[in-house]
């Protein structure tokens, strides 16, 4: 992280807006800069701009809220601070402010603002402050204590990381180096060796709750099976044949009840005919009829016409009176018209010369009514404007004494409480006095507190305990050395001159043996299975090509049927066809005589003719049948194909199979197996009797070997309780060197915290007598306070409101003289404006005068209409009167040219009429001769004897209906009988329907009860066959499984644990290495005399090497300022060496601490800390020491101005106005 550029406003004792820019050259060539100026200056103010920017908070003050903020420069409304910083994730710009209410410096407080975004876009990234505290963490990887350790050692915390304790070393380290992965990895890794450890369990515990039948119980259910199979078949055969029984009877009784109903249909025609006959006769009697309609319906067109151009006469008459009339009404309307017209155009010029002199009238009045308007708006605004100045001069006179009466007031304030005024230029001094013997007091006070520590500590030394402790430790230690020499003859004993490891392979090796078994009763029975379904798929073959033999037969007897039936089809297809065209021929046939030849044929014997037509009504129920016929051998041929497929299918699917059944290869894996394990046979007697002789073995060797484990165990626990003591004995000494070298270091502590007492006494005197005289004049007593910093609000108040009365009595007095400047000015304003309004009322009445005069002539001539009105309404009088009288010129031509066009009408209609008249006569005659063979008298008797369409066509239906049903029921009766004498030829049993269906139900319950049977035995070999199956996929799961967790455990031991910590340590305690390599060559540049090293029981505890003290090793804790400070430093610049891809540590801060240093040491430092530029880093130090000012040229000065305010100069400084 490196910053770029600063800005801000109204900081402590720097007021105003200012700006420094680090990226100036002379920053990036020298890379360190020095903050310079007097102490109290207001120096580390800009290094609390840097933080405010960031975290809204300083090292020095608490957050700032909208309840306290002591960062704002007195008297000022408002303050703010904006950093421009880089980082390896961009560059960005982020800000803070803060107001008081109306930026008035006496205003409440409101909430601080604070916001961060991208410097190159201006895109901003949050706005709240809780989020943007997120996004700096995020993109700096450092928050407000880690920033403050690390890259801005602020006073009074530089040695901070220094004195850290070990966790806290281990965050900054963490968040420096980006180290915490190792702690996520080390988490990740115990957690999941803690997971795969309970999917383990949990398939061991699977494993165990698989049951598995033995193989008696498997050939058992197997056998039961195979006697309920035989049992199923037997009775499917019985039920077959009782189903063939029922369906014959079923059938006889069918056929007999279909030739009982038939004939009653018969009957029930025959009186239907009957019934019909009347309408019969009338549908003959239509038909005949029929032929002549087409001539009947031509007279009833002649008729229509004949009416219709009679209606059109009549009609043409009626308007030839309507158009006369309307001739006559024209011609009175154009006389009138025309009379109007010349009276109209007589007036016209003495209209237009009166329209001309009231035009000439009326812009004389227009001019005179604009002139009066704007007379008129000129007196309103100078009356508007005296009204105004009357109000104006009103108020600013009551201002004016007001403001008269406040100056008189300050005045009064000023004479009471003169001695306020020194107040100014002594203020901030006076508070920074305060400030700081307040810091005495604090510190007396926590010296105090720490010696009286101190010397509780050493009272609570006590060494003698740690001595009987030590005694007691000897003692434990010689009584286990004993107990295990005890149990180390005894496992001797039991082992009889073998080792452990000789027993444990022993068992190894009868586990394998029992595995193998296992394996081999497994494929013994696979086997066994194997031959089981060999057999099973011979007998199904067999059985197969039976069935097919059985319907490739049956298939060439339905192909034989099939072709007899299609030529039976094709045969009365023709017939029928023949028939359809002799039936068409029935009016020819009747003229045809024997001895005469046909004309078609040329035939000279007609047997049709003579009433041997066939019936086309029995030869198509005859088609229709053997159509159906067809069509259920075709039905049947494609069923008895698809069955044949299926069965070879089925065939070639078990031939398959037993071709892959290889019995000789698992004959030879079974042969080998035996002879591994010492077998003769196999069998499962066999099998049985080695599985417990290698069981027996098993367990009197798991018992020898447990015995000994147990022995082992104990022994075990006796060295790590041997151990521990001997760790425990251990620390004990170290805690009682330890001890005596705290109690050494803590007489050392207690003579320096006296002395240190002493000398902040005699400060804190002599600084409180000199505070005590400079408020004497201000009537304020130090004596009496308890805390010195109550007094600082008293004096910021009474400055502050002095400052006010004096800025008042300023601004009053300037106020007052331009006020009184202004008055007189706007009374002499007053004055002209009223002069104005009085000449423009006179000059208004002449006016309105000469106006109503013109206006009276006007109304006179023409009232109160418009001119162009007027002469407007004139022309379209005009225009009117002509356009009327030519548009009834025009009608009335019109109306001339309607009526002859209406006559030369009527004579065509009256010709038309008479010829329609003959044609019609004629047509009757002809007609009534044609219909008189018919029986008709005239034409009405011909129209009753007609039928309308949809009449004629259900009598049609109706008698087609009875026909085709008639000979459809003697086909149906002739077919029922053939049918039955058919089936009562097959005599298959003499039971009723009602005892073949309680016969087949029986059998079909026994068959539902033994296939049930089946079904559970299946069930349960099934079943057995998937525990089977899950029973080796679960072991093999295991094993896998077992090898993962064995890898997992290994690393967990290494590096796992439930914190992160296990990894972690280890990480950060070679991060911690590096860090200390970096320090130590920053050290050995800036004291060669210290060398860093790290504690070796405690990773991140450190300690230091003094070559002037023979290479002794110290701690720390008891570094002088002088040390602590290089050693510090030397930290700090390790630290910023160190770099992961979240943090780069490219700017440092240092605020004071070099007041410690003797001016060689100081030389090497600052040596030390420019040499960094080389690696691209700027360094920042803020003294006011002033070797520190000779050595570094590029320097930020803080000057003090007087009022207790300061202004910055330097290198890349300037105020913004």
């Amino acid at each position: 992280m490196r910053i770029n550029r600063l800005r801000f406003k109204n900081l402590n004792s720097l007021p105003g807006e200012w700006e420094i820019d680090f990226t100036h050259p002379a920053f990036i060539e020298n890379g360190i800069f020095a903050i310079t100026g007097p102490t109290g200056a207001g120096k580390s103010t800009i290094l609390d701009a840097i933080c405010l920017a960031l975290y809204g908070e300083t090292p020095r003050l608490n957050k700032i809220s909208s309840s306290t903020n002591d960062i704002m420069s007195l008297h000022t409304g408002e303050c703010f601070a904006e950093l421009e910083f880089t980082t390896n994730k961009g560059n960005f710009r982020i800000r803070w402010s803060q107001k008081r209410a109306g930026f008035r410096p006496d205003g409440n407080l409101q909430s601080p603002k604070h916001e961060i975004a991208k410097a190159d876009t201006g895109e901003l990234l949050a706005e709240s402050i809780t989020t943007v505290k997120e996004e700096v963490e995020k993109v700096t990887g450092m928050d407000f204590k880690r920033f403050t350790r690390s890259m801005m050692l602020a006073q009074g915390g530089f040695d901070a990381f220094l004195k850290a304790n070990v966790n806290e070393r281990s965050e900054i380290l963490e968040e420096i180096t980006g180290t915490e992965i190792y702690s996520e990895i080390s988490m990740t890794v115990y957690a999941r060796k803690n997971e795969i450890k309970q999917e383990q369990d949990k398939l061991e515990a699977a494993l165990g709750a698989i049951h598995l039948l033995t193989e008696e119980e498997v050939q058992e259910l197997k056998l039961k099976s195979d006697e309920l199979l035989k049992q199923i078949k037997s009775l499917k055969e019985e039920q077959e044949l009782l189903t063939k029984q029922l369906k014959w009877v079923e059938e006889i009784e069918r056929s007999n009840k279909e030739i009982n109903d038939t004939n009653k249909k018969l009957k029930d025609l025959e009186e239907e005919i009957k019934n019909f006959a009347p309408q019969q006769e009338r549908l003959n009697k239509a038909k005949k009829a029929q032929l002549f309609f087409a001539d009947f319906k031509e007279i009833e067109n002649l008729k229509l016409r004949l009416k219709e151009f009679e209606e059109e006469l009549i009609k043409l008459k009626s308007e030839e009176a309507d158009i006369l009339e309307s001739q006559k009404a024209i011609n009175f309307i154009l006389e009138e018209k025309t009379t109007q017209l010349k009276e109209a155009e007589a007036k016209n010029t003495e209209k237009q010369k009166l329209f001309k002199q009231i035009r000439e009238l009326d812009l004389v009045i227009n001019n005179q009514q604009k002139n009066l308007t704007d007379l008129e708006t000129e007196c309103k605004q100078l009356s508007n404007e005296k009204e105004a100045l009357m109000t104006f001069i009103n108020e600013q006179e009551d201002i004016l004494k007001k403001k008269q009466n406040n100056l008189s007031e300050i005045s009064q304030y000023q004479t009471e409480h003169s001695a306020d005024s020194i107040l100014p230029s002594s203020c901030q001094d006076l508070i920074s006095q305060l400030k700081q013997l307040n810091s005495y007091t604090q510190e007396i006070i926590n010296t105090r507190n720490k010696k009286e520590k101190i010397e509780s500590l050493l009272k609570s030394k006590d060494l003698s305990e740690m001595e009987e402790q030590l005694k007691l430790y000897n003692l434990q230690l010689q009584d286990i050395d004993i107990a295990m020499q005890n149990l180390q003859k005894e496992l001797q004993e039991n082992l009889d001159g073998n080792t452990l490891s000789f027993y444990q392979k022993k068992l190894q090796d009868n586990i394998r043996l029992s595995s193998e078994l296992d394996n081999l009763k497994n494929q013994y029975n696979t086997y066994v299975k194997t031959l089981d379904r060999e057999r099973y798929l011979k007998n199904e073959i067999q059985s197969g090509e039976k069935k097919l033999k059985e319907i490739i037969e049956n298939l060439n007897e339905i192909r034989s049927q099939l072709d007899s039936a299609k030529a039976k089809v094709q045969s009365l297809t023709e017939e029928y066809h023949l028939a359809q065209k002799v039936s068409d021929l029935e009016e020819e046939r009747k003229k045809l005589k024997d001895g005469i030849p046909c004309p078609l044929c040329g035939s000279l014997e007609h047997p049709y003719a003579k009433g041997m037509v066939p019936e086309l009504d029995s030869l198509q129920i005859e088609l229709e049948e053997a159509k159906k016929e067809l069509e259920r051998l075709q039905k049947e041929l494609s069923k008895r194909e698809k069955a044949q497929s299926e069965t070879e299918a089925k065939i070639k699917v078990e031939q398959e199979e037993l071709d892959n059944l290889d019995l000789s290869e698992q004959k030879t894996i079974l042969d080998g197996k035996r002879a591994q394990l010492g077998l003769e046979e196999i069998s499962d007697s066999i099998l049985s009797e080695t599985r417990k002789k290698l069981n027996e073995e098993k367990q009197q060797l798991e018992s020898f070997v447990q015995k000994a484990d147990e022995l082992n165990s104990k022994i075990e626990g006796y060295q790590q309780n041997k151990n521990k003591l001997l760790k425990e004995l251990e620390d004990l000494k170290d805690r009682k060197n330890e001890c005596e070298k705290e109690i050494t270091k803590l007489q050392s502590e207690l003579k320096q915290y006296s002395s240190q007492l002493t000398e902040l006494q005699d400060k804190e005197f002599t600084l409180r007598q000199e505070i005590s005289a400079r408020l004497k004049p201000l009537k304020l007593d130090l004596a009496l306070q308890d805390e010195p910093l109550k007094l600082i609000p008293v004096l910021e108040e009474r400055n502050a409101t002095w400052e006010n009365y004096i800025k008042q009595q300023r601004d009053l007095q300037a106020e007052i003289q331009e006020k009184s400047a202004v008055l007189n000015e706007k009374r002499n304003n007053l004055i002209h404006t009223q002069e104005g309004i009085d000449k423009l009322v006179h000059k208004i009445e002449e006016e309105k005068e000469a106006l109503q005069q013109n206006m009276i002539l006007r109304k006179e001539k023409l009232d109160d209409e418009s001119v162009d009105e007027a002469e407007q309404n004139w022309e379209n009088y005009l225009k009117k009167l002509h356009s009327e009288a030519e548009e009834f010129s025009k009608k009335l031509i019109e109306i001339e040219t309607k009526l002859k066009s209406n006559g030369k009408l009527q004579n065509k209609q009256e010709e038309q009429i008479k010829n329609q008249e003959k044609q019609l006569e004629s047509c009757k005659k002809d007609f009534l001769l044609k219909i008189e063979p018919l029986g008709c008298k005239d034409i009405e008797d011909y129209k009753d004897s007609l039928l309308n369409q949809e009449e004629l066509q259900i009598l049609q239906e109706t008698q087609d209906d009875l026909s085709s049903r008639f000979k459809a029921l003697q086909t149906q009766l002739n077919s029922f009988y053939t049918q039955l004498n058919e089936l009562q030829k097959n005599n298959l049993t003499d039971k009723t329907v009602a005892v073949l269906s309680e016969e087949i139900k029986n059998c079909q319950e026994k068959l539902e009860d033994l296939n049930r049977e089946v079904g559970v035995l299946e069930t349960k070999l099934n079943e057995n066959q998937e525990q089977l199956n899950i029973h080796s996929l679960q072991s093999e799961k295991i094993e896998a499984h077992k090898k993962i967790l064995q890898r997992w455990e290994k690393l967990a031991e290494l590096i796992g644990s439930a914190d992160g910590k296990k990894y972690r340590s280890f990480a950060q305690g070679i991060t911690f290495e590096i860090l200390i390599a970096n320090a130590n060559q920053q050290l050995a540049n800036l004291s060669p005399r210290y060398l860093l090293v790290r504690d070796d029981k405690i990773p991140l505890d450190l300690s230091i090497i003094d070559s002037f003290q023979g290479g002794e090793i110290r701690t720390i804790k008891n570094l002088s300022g002088g040390e602590s400070f290089i050693v510090s430093l030397a930290l700090a610049l390790g630290l910023s060496r160190m770099s992961s891809k979240k943090i780069s540590i490219d700017s440092l801060f240092l605020d004071e601490g070099f007041g410690s240093l003797d001016e060689e040491s100081l030389e090497i430092a600052l040596q030390n800390l420019a040499a960094l530029n080389n690696e691209g880093k700027l360094i920042g130090i803020i003294s006011h020491i002033p070797a520190i000012k000779e050595r570094i040229s590029t320097q930020i000065k803080v000057i003090p101005q007087e009022g207790g305010i300061s202004k910055i100069e330097g290198i890349g400084c300037r105020e913004i106005k």
